[in-house]
């Protein structure tokens, strides 16, 4: 070998250690970006999604092959049809038009990724691994901070910057002219990114080589999860974090069984949250004085949209038509004057239902609920498609984002659909080919492969 040759290789060996350390730091700052700007997650979810889809169709079009469509796909097309065709009879019909659209560009992006990661390089999947971890551990450790100051440095931004201030000022809390306090809205969606990506993290240190890193990495996602459930204000993430938890525990026993009883527990959400609700009001649970204000008020909120269901049950009143209907009915009740109080709280719905199975019932009537039902089903299925040692990240992530959806925000707000998808790239990204083989051939990343080495 010639000094020459051994010099163009050590450029292009450093070549290529630049372009995987960028990578990394790009990785990083978009997934802490997202964390501590949730609304920022459409658009950073967006990115790699629409890449994805554009390297696809380049590579893959011209070929006569188009993206396969496994159940999963099938369902969530199925739903964003339906989403879309109720747009003839909504209140809010871009609502119902643009925000399916979404939805299908996500999914679609999101297959696209995965066909595309299959094939990808493993220094390339590493370097993005590496950068998902950090930039999650910087991001969540920032809004760990965050929780226990009362949210100290995002004070201090809107004291010091007016800019920031602007549109914002309904979320301030002021004394004498001085902001002493910032509203809940804005860590709650912190800690809500927060939680839908701990698993993926996880499941991306579970692919860490070096003993050490692995174990100090996971130790801090424990840490986090602590302070999530022991400060945080924000009872949905803490809901799904439990939720995500046992879903892994028992999978870590009995991936099949613990399968089984999701499933279980996703059809009756689906099926009969309106009974459910119902059922909750008539026990007079939001006039006990041990469930805390935001349940008590969740449980007036349901009750009246669980009634409002009862007017167009089949159908539906169309896709995030919901907040439009209330804006509606508020107008209406302004000009009658007449205000209709159960226990502390007006009776009405809200701009969104606050439970998502509730929500899917009121905007696209029994047909949506039944092929929400199936898409998640399909989810499942394809978890158990998984080598057995993913399985109970992959189950766990579904708990964890079934129990966010039960409780919180609109399924159709953009940002929410961001941090989900956010997180099933770090999915993705950890498990590579894996999932497409058979679980008998065993897992690379966590089974000590020249794959795992790498990364």
């Amino acid at each position: 070998m010639t000094l020459g040759t051994t010099s163009t290789q050590s450029q292009h060996s450093v070549d290529q250690d630049r372009v995987r350390r960028a990578i990394m730091i790009v990785t990083a700052c978009m997934v802490a970006f997202a964390i501590v700007f949730p609304r920022s997650a459409t658009t950073i979810f967006l990115v790699p999604a629409v890449a994805a889809l554009g390297v696809w169709f380049a590579l893959a079009q011209w070929r006569g092959t188009g993206l396969p469509l496994n159940g999963l796909m099938l369902a969530i097309l199925a739903f964003a049809g339906w989403s879309l065709i109720s747009t003839a009879w909504s209140v809010a019909p871009f609502a119902s038009l643009t925000k399916p659209l979404f939805l299908i560009a996500g999914a679609a992006g999101l297959t696209a990724l995965f066909e595309i990661t299959k094939k990808s390089e493993p220094e390339i999947l590493a370097a993005v691994a590496h950068g998902f971890v950090l930039g999650f551990l910087g991001g969540a450790a920032l809004v760990c901070f965050e929780i226990l100051t009362d949210q100290a440095i995002t004070q201090w931004f809107m004291r010091t910057f007016a800019m920031l201030r602007e549109g914002y000022d309904k979320h301030l809390v002021v004394k004498d002219g001085v902001i002493v306090g910032v509203g809940e809205g804005n860590i709650n969606r912190r800690a809500t990114v927060v939680t839908l990506l701990i698993v993926p993290a996880g499941l991306l240190l579970a692919t860490v080589a070096d003993v050490r890193l692995r174990r100090t990495g996971i130790a801090l996602l424990l840490a986090i999860c602590a302070i999530m459930l022991v400060a945080s204000t924000h009872q949905s993430s803490q809901a799904a974090i439990l939720a995500g938890g046992i879903a892994f525990g028992l999978a870590r026993l009995s991936s099949t069984w613990t399968r089984r009883a999701i499933s279980v527990a996703w059809c009756a959400s689906c099926l009969l949250v309106v009974p459910l609700v119902l059922f909750l009001h008539d026990a007079n649970l939001h006039k006990n004085a041990a469930v805390f204000n935001s349940a008590r008020h969740r449980v007036v909120i349901w009750n009246a949209t669980a009634e409002a269901v009862k007017k167009a049950p089949l159908l539906g009143i169309g896709a995030d038509a919901t907040a439009k209907q209330t804006e509606i009915a508020t107008k209406a009740r302004e000009a009658s004057g007449t205000v209709i109080k159960d226990g502390a709280y007006e009776v009405t719905t809200a701009r969104h239902a606050h439970n998502a199975f509730l929500q899917v019932w009121y905007e696209l009537g029994a047909v949506g609920a039944v092929v929400f039902m199936l898409a998640g089903l399909a989810a499942l299925g394809l978890c158990m498609n998984a080598p057995a040692l993913a399985q109970p990240f992959l189950l766990a992530q579904f708990a964890a984002i079934a129990g966010m959806i039960a409780f919180s925000f609109s399924i159709w707000q953009l940002w929410l659909q961001g941090a989900i998808g956010l997180g099933l790239i770090g999915i993705l990204i950890a498990i590579g080919d894996s999932l497409s083989a058979s679980a008998s051939k065993g897992w690379p990343l966590l089974e000590g492969s020249d794959r795992q080495q790498r990364i």
